[in-house]
């Protein structure tokens, strides 16, 4: 059991959401009046942990950062005397090949890289999440994805995957105080179009009086 004999089931996760005006290009162009949403904090840390306890169970190479690096390096090279080779000058094969075989190698341990990496920031970010749970205190989390996903806490990720789910307590929209069940929200489709071949979109969840608690990108094409 996650948390350990006598934890608490009463700990909510509380992801809040600062108000942001509306900005060309993100989100659809919406107004955020932000809030906050709940999320029972076991079933926050239980998806943490386990995707930490699976990494955990796997075996990097310690040198595995310098090895990139020096197949980085050999693409590099590669390329500036690709550069340089005048025009029509027939390829060598076996040099074809091995370059694809580092091109082969070097996407796998990229993917070794980012695994090893997100380790490490999910053994730092579980325990306080765990403790929270352990002492059955609500954990706050401030939203910080809003424009840049990348720089989103783990905490934050998964919440966001629990709002696209609709699995979450409750939420409190902060332009009007309103607060409701998941089955009791809203939700607003948006799409931006740079072209006719490129474009981003989602969904925000919503109050009853349609303003934005939290805005969600779920596609990109």
């Amino acid at each position: 059991m996650v948390g350990g004999e006598g934890a608490s089931m009463a700990s909510l996760v509380l992801l809040t959401m600062a108000p942001r005006p509306p900005r060309p290009g993100f989100y659809g162009g919406c107004e955020i009046a932000g809030g906050c949403v709940a999320f029972p904090t076991e079933q926050i840390l239980r998806q943490m942990t386990a995707t930490r306890d699976r990494l955990a169970a796997r075996t990097f190479p310690s040198d595995l950062e310098a090895r990139v690096q020096q197949l980085a390096t050999r693409r590099n090279e590669r390329l500036a005397a690709a550069l340089r080779r005048p025009y029509g000058q027939p390829h060598d094969p076996e040099e074809d090949a091995a370059e694809r075989r580092d091109e082969k190698e070097f996407t796998r341990l990229v993917a070794d890289l980012n695994e090893q990496r997100q380790y490490l920031i999910l053994a730092e970010a579980v325990p306080p999440v765990e403790e929270a749970f352990r002492r059955g205190e609500d954990l706050k989390v401030e939203a910080k994805g809003v424009l840049f996903f990348d720089v989103a806490s783990q905490v934050e990720k998964r919440c966001r995957n629990a709002i696209q789910l609709r699995q979450f307590v409750w939420a409190e929209c902060r332009a009007c105080g309103w607060r409701g069940s998941a089955q009791e929200c809203g939700t607003h489709d948006w799409s931006a179009i740079a072209d006719a071949r490129a474009g981003v979109g989602g969904e925000h969840l919503t109050c009853p009086t349609g303003h934005v608690i939290f805005p969600l990108q779920t596609w990109v094409s």
